[in-house]
């Protein structure tokens, strides 16, 4: 690591670190949590040492500026270190339940203004000479993610280990739930990240570790620079955009809707393909794949009233 932390519990935060890193968890959204946890306990005056009740009340105080999900983000990440403190034999403070989640509708983008989108993001440049390699990387990366559905942290965390682009797939590690699967490319997709590998391994990262080098090199992008990006991007592409905006989750809901939309249009057989598609979003149900759907409910009751009427697992699901 190339932060030195400062507070008592330093040792501690650094072996939570190192720990998961060498387990190959994605860990780097909660690394940043508790890089700013270290610095709250010196600059609070907490630095006892001890992770008691008092140093964990205060951290866990919500903030004026963020909401409920992102408060529970970072106090999931000391949770997590109270855990491993206390596997080695630490006397550490039983954090309280978190706060109910809550849940957003998310703008679900359409694939004109997808397609818009797309062609601004492949116009673009960055011009810094040192990081001329992302004009070939955010074309492909954002794409991964409306047209494999991928979460977040799955695509910035692919190793290029995890690439069999000979059939092509991507090998999906510790995603949530910590499991395992297995992501098939589509064909057109396949063709540009056959071409935008090639190229990386000649022009700028041969035998590189991480499929989507970040900032640097040697470390993938995090998952607040990618969402970041995005939003840099939409705004470029639609630059009197005003209300409502997607976020870099959005593209997994907008794979997930315009793919069920496209099946009912198309006459398929919901009932039989459903499975399959939780499967390759690396859901554990077919009504948590649901959920994605339900978010177009208030926009789309046709659309509604047609899968239902073809896939009748969906009637009294739990969304």
């Amino acid at each position: 690591m190339n932060r030195t932390f400062q507070s008592k519990l330093a040792p501690y935060i650094e072996g939570l670190i190192n720990e998961r890193q060498t387990c190959g968890y994605s860990f780097l959204c909660y690394t940043s949590h508790l890089i700013r946890f270290d610095s709250f306990i010196v600059e609070n005056g907490l630095d006892s040492g001890e992770l008691d009740e008092t140093l964990f009340t205060a951290w866990a105080a919500q903030l004026e500026t963020e909401n409920q999900n992102s408060r529970n983000s970072r106090v999931y990440a000391v949770c997590e270190l109270a855990n491993y403190m206390e596997s080695l034999g630490c006397t550490v403070f039983h954090p309280y339940k978190l706060g109910r989640r809550e849940r957003t509708t998310p703008y679900i983008p359409t694939k004109d203004e997808l397609k818009k989108l797309f062609t601004h993001i492949d116009r673009s440049r960055v011009k810094h000479k040192a990081f001329e390699r992302f004009n070939i990387e955010y074309p492909i990366l954002i794409r991964l993610y409306y047209h494999c559905g991928l979460r977040l942290n799955e695509a910035v965390g692919l190793r290029k280990k995890d690439a069999d682009l000979r059939r092509g797939t991507f090998y999906i590690r510790h995603s949530k739930g910590d499991k395992d699967r297995i992501v098939q490319l589509p064909d057109d997709l396949l063709a540009l990240v056959n071409t935008y590998d090639g190229k990386m391994e000649k022009s700028y990262l041969h035998d590189r570790e991480w499929f989507f080098p970040g900032l640097y090199a040697d470390k993938p992008f995090s998952k607040h620079a990618i969402d970041k990006k995005f939003r840099e991007l939409w705004m470029g592409a639609f630059p009197l955009w005003s209300g409502e905006r997607p976020t870099i989750h959005s593209l997994r809901h907008a794979f997930v809707v315009h793919r069920m939309d496209d099946w009912v249009l198309e006459g398929n057989d919901l009932k039989t393909l459903m499975p399959y598609l939780s499967q390759y979003l690396g859901h554990s149900s077919i009504e948590e794949t649901m959920y994605y759907y339900h978010q177009l409910d208030a926009r789309s009751k046709a659309v509604r009233g047609i899968l239902e009427s073809c896939c009748p697992v969906v009637r009294g699901a739990s969304l």
